[in-house]
């Protein structure tokens, strides 16, 4: 067998000196003869190597010492390799004509080129070798930091790697775009100038004691981590921590002039375009905004239809992760489709006390007032005697120093900002002069799966989005379905309120929520909140158990205890059918005399005028109070509803009819064997009972003029 290919066949699995000595005499004798020779001519400690051009093809060389190139472009032979041996190659370039290098051997201060691949995909991170240091350190050293993770992954990429593995490291990071000034508040341009980039078909592997932070710093839209426009991206392990609490607040310049007041955009992942990517068991904690943001690389055509090169985040899976304490939302969901969130913990997004405001020591003067372009609100700036800007609190226009919107401060701080939520799916959309909607952004088929939400402002908000399967999740901070949602499936799920005081920053005491929202589209009124099944959840603890409005509805098989109201039912909606529900509750409220001022209620019809085709069945109540109660306030309208069967040998007390409810109850049965049921109607106008039948021991009981018309009715058999 010819030498150089032996040599080359036994270095490529090992180090050489040690499999020399595990060989047969014979070629021990042979390989001592060369691999000193080639060692020497390739590590000698010299700052000349030309030797290395003696070096044959097909050879394997061990790296055993620190070598300072000078500069130098060493030309390979074909198919070498260069195995680690605790040396480096440093100050210089290697042109590869085949052949490959241990990942060890990668550093900043070396340049590969040619045709050459990793010895093995995966690379382990070295802070020493890629100008990396941990610590607190200043904006500049944080920003060289960032582009020596930029660099450590672009080189593993390129040449064929596809893991970086990083182990116990603690260091900051901040973006050349932040250091310069360029704050870019939206967009993927932000990111790309900001954050540590991930490529396509890369594995960014942490473990539990990497820790990567955010440098403090004013920049209102900061990024940690990134994916644009790459697919088949793993980004797991390892701890991402925000600035939230040492973050300047005050407010800058963007890069197009405008005034950026409220630093609630950055994120420590921020996805622009990703496309069948995994963020698995990753704690993110801290941060100014939220903890990820996922948005398209552009806006939509009107259609909601991407348009040019632009791309929306596809097959996305965030798993078994933990976020926390995300001064906006734990996540944003604004563009995408097909993404996926099972068995994540989302926790306390949104809060915060407030800070004392940040006192200026001038008003501007008048003539010097620039309105800030969104809504009035913002900063202006003046200049110190060192011709630095320092940003001035306007308030619709008018100067101040504290500031008086309850959304926007003199300097926004730590305190959470709007809207505040375990995760949020609010797509960016508009409406044409006649309605029709125009779907700059779109996030439609949203799974989400055994998550654990756990004191958030809010902990899930649907704001505008469609096609939303939410299974087996555990929530304390309910959902909420505000804007434009539809196709929506919330089954499975625990609801667990427990002490209202266990969140104090709670924005409504509900367990889920269904918003009415009409909108005028082409001259039709259109219900933009529609088409929901609730069903197989459980609930426990709340004011309200359901608050339903909205179109086309089907609420079944739910279980709701020690709550208020079971179902609360408010403004207008149509076809909204309830059946096989259980509400279980004792619950009163009580005064500090301790007399109860409130009891626990089944079904309350509040200020629901416009309820059309409502159906009731299969109710089973255990309640301390009325199992029924309709007021509509002060509003007039028509509700319709109908029950099939509502049977009173469930009830414990009557069904009362507040002041001015304006409702027709239509097919329903009242009927009760154990005790004398009642239909209580005081001051109530409008009230009509029809194709109904009622036990002959209803007691009917209208009182203070109520004037209820009972029409069609008949006696129970």
């Amino acid at each position: 067998m010819n030498l150089n290919k032996l040599i080359s066949l036994i270095c490529i699995t090992a180090s050489c000196s040690h499999l020399v000595q595990a060989q047969s005499i014979s070629v021990e004798n042979q390989i001592n003869r060369i691999v000193p020779i080639v060692t020497y001519m390739l590590l000698a400690d010299s700052p000349c190597i030309t030797e290395l051009s003696s070096v044959t093809e097909n050879q394997c060389v061990l790296i055993e010492e620190h070598l300072n190139l000078n500069g130098e472009t060493i030309d390979l032979p074909s198919n070498v390799t260069l195995k680690f041996a605790d040396g480096s190659l440093t100050n210089g370039s290697i042109n590869f004509n085949g052949g490959s290098i241990d990942g060890e051997l990668l550093n900043a201060y070396l340049n590969i080129t040619g045709t050459v691949q990793l010895s093995n995909p995966m690379v382990e991170f070295v802070t020493s070798r890629w100008d990396v240091v941990e610590g607190e350190v200043t904006d500049l050293r944080a920003t060289q930091n960032t582009e020596g993770m930029n660099e450590a992954i672009q080189k593993v990429h390129s040449l064929g790697g596809t893991t970086l593995k990083i182990g116990t490291l603690d260091a900051y990071f901040y973006g050349r775009g932040g250091l310069n000034g360029r704050h870019i508040y939206y967009s993927k341009e932000g990111a790309l100038e900001n954050a540590i980039l991930m490529p396509s078909n890369f594995h960014f592997m942490m473990s539990k004691t990497t820790m990567l932070r955010v440098q403090p710093s004013n920049n209102p839209a900061d990024r940690l981590l990134a994916i644009v426009n790459e697919s088949n991206v793993t980004i797991s392990g390892g701890n991402l921590i925000g600035d939230r609490f040492e973050h300047d607040y005050a407010c800058v310049e963007d890069v197009d002039g405008l005034r950026r007041t409220t630093h609630e955009y950055g994120a420590l992942i921020a996805l622009y375009g990703a496309h069948d990517s995994l963020i698995d068991n990753v704690i993110m904690d801290k941060s100014t905004g939220d903890g990820i943001s996922a948005l398209g690389t552009g806006l939509r055509a009107a259609s909601g239809e991407l348009q040019g090169n632009n791309r929306e985040n596809f097959r996305v899976t965030i798993n078994k992760s933990t976020i926390n304490r995300s001064r906006r939302n734990n996540i944003s969901l604004t563009d995408g489709r097909t993404i996926i969130l099972t068995e994540n913990t989302f926790s306390n997004a949104g809060h915060g006390e407030q800070i004392p405001q940040r006192q200026y020591k001038r008003a501007l003067a008048p003539g010097e007032v620039t309105k800030d372009p969104v809504g009035g609100r913002g900063c202006a700036f003046e200049l110190d005697q060192n011709g630095q800007k320092i940003p001035l609190f306007i308030d619709n226009g008018v100067i101040s120093e504290t500031g008086t919107n309850p959304y926007f401060f003199a300097t926004p701080n730590t305190a959470g900002t709007l809207p505040r939520s375990g995760i949020d799916l609010e797509s960016f959309r508009g409406r044409a002069a006649d309605g029709t909607l125009i779907q700059y952004e779109r996030i439609s088929d949203v799974h989400l799966s055994r998550n654990t939400f756990t004191g958030n402002t809010t902990d899930l908000v649907l704001f505008s989005t469609d096609h939303v399967y939410i299974d087996r999740n555990y929530f304390t901070d309910g959902i909420n379905a505000t804007q434009a949602a539809d196709q929506v499936w919330i089954t499975n799920n625990t609801f667990m309120r427990g002490d209202a005081e266990t969140n104090p920053y709670v924005l409504a005491n509900r367990a889920i929520s269904v918003n009415s929202v009409i909108k005028k589209v082409q001259g039709v009124d259109t219900q933009l909140v529609h088409d929901f099944e609730i069903s197989g959840n459980t609930i426990v603890g709340y004011d309200a158990g359901m608050i339903l409005r909205g179109n086309n509805l089907e609420v079944h098989h739910n279980y709701i205890k020690d709550s208020l109201t079971g179902f609360t039912f408010e403004k207008q909606g149509e076809n909204i059918h309830l059946y096989d529900n259980t509400i279980y509750s004792r619950k009163k409220l009580y005064n500090d005399q301790g007399q109860a001022t409130r009891s626990s209620t089944g079904y309350h019809f509040f200020a629901a005028p416009k309820m059309k085709n409502v159906v009731i069945e299969n109710i089973e109540y255990n309640v301390a109070g009325s199992p029924q109660y309709f007021d509509d306030g002060t509003e007039k309208g028509s509700t319709d509803i109908g029950y099939r069967p509502l049977d009173m040998d469930r009830f414990n007390a009557g069904l009362p009819f507040g002041p001015e409810p304006q409702l027709t109850i239509d097919k329903a049965i009242f009927k009760s064997s154990v005790f004398a049921g009642q239909i209580y109607s005081s001051n109530s106008q409008g009230v009509v009972i029809k194709n109904s039948r009622i036990g002959d021991n209803i007691e009917n009981k209208f009182i203070n003029g109520s004037t209820v018309t009972l029409e069609n009715n008949t006696g129970l058999d």
